[in-house]
């Protein structure tokens, strides 16, 4: 991660004086700084770090692809970079990690946009616009190999709160392993998030038993994917962008198994459009490590009320850690993290707490925003030795000016506990791991 700071250089006026008096006919030169156009200055750092979703039919509500666009939502685009809610970027500089692919804005790049705008917000000429040299956010895989698609448009049930598991077949007659994911949720205004479920072979029968046992496409499957299997190749949340996993890695997927999509309807409204929801699968015939992702979080939160957020609470705060011996027989190299909280959300950490006492931050969270969760991909493998301790810690605001509206009343603040619904909450971390070279 990087924060640049810088001044705005000025050119030094070059002022031609004599020891003596002027001469009339002589004329004083200078150099006026020149002033900040679109094309020059602000268009490539737009394609860098913004117009993967702020183009027509993105994730982003407006396209931001011409002058003309940018121009009708100036004032708005230059208020979120200079707050730093756009580009979305929530890891915390100070956490001192160095993440791969950082969309954030440097301070000097901030400061283009907001001197650009105090300008007069020109144009320019076409002919001073030079493309960046990288585009580090990208709502698409390098190449997608393998795309399934809920087969039947389906209508949200349960209210305000459906979980749905979808059972797909897959394809492939030999083993393939998944080195890239993205979702395309058919109705972005209902699905809260996606889970995408292996089903090995010998799971195979127990996910048809439950497919045939509910009317109408998939079941309904609170709470994981209502059957064995506990194999993650990916999960999508609101904001979440395309993710090719680390070079050389993927999630293995033997011949005969099935998929299982897992979404989380969520909507106060009744009879929402039907969803169609997407995953898209980047494919490799081998790899040099074979990966999981591994849900992270304190097991007693889920079974019990000992994750209590109390009442009108606006600090509320749960920690856990454990060491790793206690679940693997080898070291793990740690390659990505993200956090999962829901609208009570406040911030959240992940951390490894080694051997010796230190800390070490992997993720940290201070301003948790539940429509923007993404994987944080480390440029640096983190190693967890078998004696270091793996953390979680989470913070709520659970005071009544931060309760969520339903059908245009406020919900009265209440006692919160771990759950699947929108208005329980969560403290869930999620890392693609390998296993320790040795």
């Amino acid at each position: 991660m990087r924060v640049i700071t810088s001044s705005l250089l000025v050119l030094g006026l070059a002022l031609s004086m004599s020891l003596g008096c002027a001469d009339p006919g002589e004329k004083k030169s200078e150099t006026e700084p020149q002033a900040l156009t679109y094309h020059k200055d602000v268009r490539p750092l737009l394609e860098q770090h913004c117009t993967s979703c702020h183009v027509k039919g993105g994730l982003a509500p407006f396209p931001l692809t011409s002058f003309k666009l940018l121009d009708t939502y100036k004032e708005k685009v230059v208020t979120s970079v200079k707050n730093r809610t756009m580009p979305p970027w929530h890891a915390d500089k100070a956490c001192g990690v160095d993440y791969q692919h950082d969309i954030s804005l440097s301070d000097a790049e901030i400061q283009t946009f907001t001197k650009w705008l105090e300008e007069g917000a020109k144009e320019g000429d076409e002919k001073d616009y030079k493309a960046p040299t990288a585009k580090e956010n990208s709502n698409q895989l390098p190449r997608v190999d393998l795309k399934l698609k809920i087969e039947t448009p389906y209508n949200q049930k349960k209210f305000p709160d459906d979980y749905h598991c979808f059972v797909m077949d897959w394809p492939h007659k030999t083993t393939k392993y998944v080195t890239g994911f993205h979702v395309v949720p058919g109705n972005e205004a209902i699905v809260h998030h996606v889970i995408i479920y292996l089903v090995t072979p010998e799971q195979v029968a127990a996910y048809s038993k439950l497919d045939a046992a509910e009317d109408g496409p998939g079941y309904t499957c609170y709470g994981g994917s209502g059957g064995p299997s506990r194999g993650w190749l990916g999960a999508w949340a609101p904001g979440g962008p395309a993710a090719p996993y680390p070079e050389g890695t993927g999630i293995k997927i033997e011949p005969g198994s099935k998929i299982v999509m897992q979404v989380h309807y969520n909507s106060f409204t009744p009879n929402p459009d039907a969803d169609q929801t997407v995953v898209e699968l980047m494919l490799s015939d081998k790899v040099e490590k074979e990966a999981r992702i591994i849900p992270f979080t304190n097991p007693a939160w889920l079974d019990s009320k000992k994750m209590k957020i109390a009442a009108n609470d606006k600090e509320a705060f749960h920690e856990f850690s454990v060491k790793l011996a206690a679940y693997v027989k080898a070291e793990v190299d740690i390659h990505s993290a993200s956090l999962h909280l829901h609208t009570l959300g406040k911030s959240g950490n992940i951390f490894i707490e080694r051997e010796d006492g230190s800390e070490e931050c992997l993720l940290n969270i201070k301003h948790w925003d539940f429509n923007w969760q993404r994987s944080y991909g480390f440029k640096k493998v983190r190693t967890l030795g078998m004696n270091d301790k793996l953390g979680i810690r989470c913070t709520w605001d659970n005071s009544q000016a931060n309760q969520p509206y339903a059908n245009g009343k406020q919900i009265e603040s209440k006692d919160v506990y771990w759950g699947e619904g929108t208005t329980d909450e969560m403290c869930l971390g999620v890392l693609y791991v390998t296993m320790k070279s040795k």
